[in-house]
């Protein structure tokens, strides 16, 4: 998952047959999305309770996440690795890092 890019949500709304040639555009010329590690907490209502997000870790394309005694671990189609990143108290979280 990545940012929106406003160029392309324009590109979404263009007359058919321009959409139909973007298609055909070698991927080596596609612009490329920003490498983001991203996760989002929900609740059993559906409430967004967290959203954690960094683009400048070098870890992108998460497919997956857990958490388990204080850490959360990430997993991704495009690294070697997990990533680990330790959870904050309730108390101690930034307003930056909720819904």
């Amino acid at each position: 998952m990545t940012n929106r890019n406003p160029l392309l949500d324009r590109l979404g709304t263009a007359p058919a047959f321009l959409r139909k040639l973007l298609w055909r555009v070698p991927e080596r010329l596609q612009p490329k999305g920003a490498k983001t590690a991203w996760a989002m907490l929900f609740d059993e209502q559906g409430n967004c309770l967290l959203d954690l997000q960094s683009s400048t870790i070098d870890y992108h394309a998460v497919t997956g996440v857990a958490e388990s005694r204080g850490m959360l671990y990430f997993a991704s189609i495009e690294e070697q690795a997990l990533l680990a990143v330790e959870l904050m108290p309730d108390g101690n979280r930034n307003s930056s890092a909720s819904c």
